[in-house]
């Protein structure tokens, strides 16, 4: 194309008038009006079209037409084959002009009676990938067509070809969006887009159910704010995190993919809700562990016992062998210890048997307290206002400790209860001021069968708390006292009024 200055004032003018048409208009038809337009005053025809190629190649389509103040009485949607000098126009793929038209039986042949008269006749092909897509047509300009009109007919026929492949592109790019679009509605994961400032700019049907609201109220939004964790940072890859809903907690996965879109200031962020299927798998693990543990007491323990029994049954039988109160004894503990082997079994079924909630650590306490025994022991509380995420169980396990440190434990006459935060943790601390755990009963005070009893409170204890994804140590000074430490993860403790 020859430099803008190259023109004159009005062609210049109108070259630019058409190339804003291309901003103005997505739209094909727009967009070539206004540029045939411009080109048939500029040039100065009085009639004309602009016409695209059909998919076999075989006719023009006319887009629009324009029969200036001539009479014509051919029906427009009449087919308008490729032959004559259309034909050349699109073998020779350049811009073509006759002056003297209707002397051209080659040509004039092929006019359908009715047809307006063509004095002249100029055709531009419009080209895409240096391929005729359709054409530029003018005719009946006061004195003819010259080179110097073909050449700027080429121009505005380029324009068209632009504005053709534009319209085309956006066409293709609407109908990707619908489908992309469709595909994101119909997951079932969490789909959004957001901008360089983490704000949602789509979000699919499955993201507002996550979130809890519309589409119409969550655009423009911030996506963590809504989510539940304002400021967390979304990183590159694959994630984990809860949030906390009314309904419960819930467990979300999220791959996150930075730099797309447009100068790759978007990101594509893809949540899925994995809570149930983090249940199924605690559940599943629970089970087994059930079964790991009912098969060592049914197999073992219980047999032991049975087998005690039996011994004695016999000698109750044996008329040489007299029963002496030992024996009675004996027989006593090996029944008490059964029936606490399937005290334990009752327990263990409950666990993992209620869903997890949010509740006041401080009325989870007072609740275990208040099942004790009444003695005279002093009952001393240190702790802050903390919600706890735990199920129905973890009162269990804190009675279980305050039974042990306000029975058991010789010499004692004071039992403390506090709290303290460690390294994101919540620390809550239950100690008396007995004799305490020797050292080398610390690390099998929780195994199922040490200690005074059944063995089986402090064993239970630390199921329960593990369900909860709590964990529990003795760090107390031998003969000062036992020292109860459960750390609650920073997950499932949080600040409360």
């Amino acid at each position: 194309m020859a430099p803008i200055n190259s023109y004159s004032s009005d062609e210049a003018r109108a070259l630019l008038k058409a190339a804003y048409a291309l901003l103005a208009h997505h739209n094909f038809i727009d967009s070539a009006r206004e540029i045939f337009e411009q080109c048939r005053n500029l040039l100065g025809a009085t009639a004309g079209y602009v016409a695209l190629l059909s998919d076999d190649g075989m006719n023009n389509e006319v887009i629009l037409l324009d029969e200036g103040d001539y009479d014509c009485s051919v029906d427009p949607d009449l087919p308008m084959p490729i032959r004559g000098f259309r034909s050349d126009v699109y073998n020779q793929r350049k811009t073509s002009y006759v002056n003297d038209f209707m002397d051209r039986e080659d040509f004039v042949k092929f006019m359908p009676p009715g047809h307006v008269n063509l004095e002249n006749v100029l055709f531009a092909p419009l080209m895409i990938d240096n391929e005729p897509v359709g054409l530029l047509g003018l005719s009946n300009k006061e004195g003819g067509f010259n080179d110097e009109d073909a050449a700027l007919a080429t121009r505005f026929a380029n324009l068209a070809a632009v504005a053709l492949f534009n319209s085309r592109m956006i066409d293709k790019l609407e109908e990707s969006e619908q489908t992309l679009r469709g595909m994101a509605s119909g997951a079932f994961d969490c789909i959004t887009l957001l901008d360089s400032e983490g704000l949602i700019k789509f979000i699919n049907e499955a993201g507002c159910r996550i979130l809890g609201s519309d589409s119409e109220d969550l655009v423009g939004k911030g996506f963590t704010a809504e989510l539940g964790v304002p400021g967390k940072v979304l990183e590159e890859g694959l994630s984990s995190f809860s949030v906390d809903r009314a309904e419960g907690r819930m467990h979300l996965e999220a791959s996150v993919s930075h730099g797309v879109g447009p100068m790759g200031s978007m990101s594509v962020v893809i949540v899925r809700d994995v809570s149930e299927r983090l249940q199924e798998k605690r559940e599943l693990e629970l089970a087994r562990r059930k079964l790991e543990m009912m098969g060592k007491v049914t197999r073992h323990d219980v047999m032991n016992h049975l087998t005690v029994l039996e011994g004695f049954a016999n000698l109750f039988f044996d008329e040489n062998i007299p029963m002496r109160p030992e024996h009675g004894e004996i027989i006593k503990m090996s029944l008490a210890k059964m029936r606490g082997l399937f005290e334990l079994q009752k327990g263990y079924e409950e666990l993992g048997s209620t869903e997890p909630c949010w509740n006041p650590l401080r009325d989870i306490i007072e609740r275990s307290l208040s099942l004790l025994q009444e003695n005279d022991k002093t009952v001393e509380m240190s702790m802050g206002q903390y919600g706890i995420y735990c199920d129905e169980l973890f009162g269990k396990a804190v009675y279980n400790i305050a039974h042990n440190c306000m029975v058991h434990a010789t010499g004692s006459d004071t039992f403390r209860i506090g709290t303290e935060e460690e390294g994101g943790n919540l620390r809550l601390i239950l100690e008396d001021n007995g004799k305490g755990v020797p050292v080398e009963h610390k690390k099998r005070i929780f195994d199922l069968g040490f200690g005074q009893g059944s063995g089986q409170g402090l064993f239970l204890v630390k199921e329960i708390l593990k369900a909860n994804e709590m964990a529990i140590t003795e760090d107390g000074d031998p003969g000062q006292g036992a020292r109860f430490v459960i750390t609650v993860p920073a997950a499932s403790w949080r600040h409360s009024e």
